[in-house]
Order: structure tokens, then sequence, then C-alpha cells
């Protein structure tokens, strides 16, 4: 029998296909999925978070205001 998963465990993988995914932004979610034995669902909400977070953080971001 398999041992389920830790969320730390699951944090750090999807982590690591995040990365992977901005790194080599050819890749679909799919293939992602396949590679890091991940969810879909789970990977697209990752990017969804990481692209939102370095929006809020970027300088167009900052400088709309003025």
């Amino acid at each position: 029998m398999k041992k389920p998963r830790t969320r730390k465990y699951l944090k750090s993988l999807t982590n690591k296909a995040v990365n992977f995914y901005f790194e080599n932004p050819n890749t679909n979610l799919k293939e992602l999925s396949e590679k890091f034995n991940l969810g879909q669902q789970r990977i697209s909400k990752a990017i969804s978070e990481k692209i939102k977070k370095r929006f809020n953080n970027s300088l167009a971001r900052r400088c709309e205001n003025y």
C-alpha cells in the first residue's frame, strides 16, 4: 500500500512544476501533470497564484497610481 503524500511534499512538488512551467512556457498542463504526478487543477491554480503575485510585485503595478 502506498503512503499518502504529505501537504509539504505536494507543495514542494507544485512549486517545482510551476518553476518548470515558467522556464518552459511551451509545455501544457497535461504534460506537467504527467511529469510531476499532480492534478491539472492544482497546477493551474498554482500558476495563476504565481502570476498574480508577480503582477502585484511588478514595477508597472506600483507605478500605475502615479
